[in-house]
């Protein structure tokens, strides 16, 4: 009764084993085929949401081509009133950020003198260190603004290839 039936445990094992070289096999199949797949299931997904539209406009007697068009045109001049907005909003906000930031550097001078002034009038530091800690700060500024842009528009770039 304690007897143990390896030829059937071998058996299973072997089964096991040849199920997963099948779900391997069969998992390096799809991955082949995963942008066809990927694609396919965008296609399903916008027909699926533009066919109460091409419906409603078959029921009022247009014919199914013709409402499929006219519902496809809808969608995409949605679309792009939306992308017009986004990068309309997007523009007037750079140009915004971009007003503020002059008006930051413009009365960065004026900023500069008054606190310069009011060092110099407490008289608890001296005038070279001022000088030296200001000139060393300039030079940090100037090299963080030209990495920012120069990065900043790497950047743009790479996005605008990419895109295309």
């Amino acid at each position: 009764m304690n007897q143990v039936n390896w030829q059937r445990r071998r058996d299973i094992l072997i089964c096991v084993i040849c199920l997963g070289i099948i779900v391997w096999t069969i998992w390096g199949l799809v991955n082949q085929f995963v942008e066809a797949i990927f694609l396919f299931l965008l296609a399903m997904a916008i027909a699926f949401l533009i066919t109460p539209g091409v419906n409603f406009l078959n029921r009022r007697g247009v014919p199914r081509l013709l409402a499929t068009i006219i519902v496809y045109v809808i969608v995409l001049a949605a679309l792009g009133g939306f992308f017009y907005a986004l990068i309309f909003s997007l523009v007037s906000q750079v140009e915004g950020f971009s007003q503020t930031i002059v008006d930051f550097i413009n009365q960065v001078p004026e900023r500069l003198k008054n606190f310069i002034k009011f060092l110099e009038t407490q008289g608890k530091i001296p005038d070279n260190n001022i000088q030296a800690t200001i000139s060393q700060i300039q030079t940090q500024v100037t090299e963080f603004a030209n990495s920012a842009a120069s990065d900043a528009l790497r950047e743009c770039k790479k996005r605008v290839v990419s895109a295309f």
